[in-house]
């Protein structure tokens, strides 16, 4: 799923050496989980 909204960043978790697990709360969606790779 891909989700284009603006958000706020509730959580920030690292995942391996180069990506993250992150808690997003949008107006529209509410409180979704994603992964960043970076």
């Amino acid at each position: 799923m891909h989700i284009a909204a603006e958000a706020i960043v509730c959580a920030v978790l690292p995942h391996g050496e180069h990506g993250v697990i992150v808690r997003l709360l949008t107006p529209e969606d509410g409180l979704q989980p994603g992964y960043v790779r970076g």
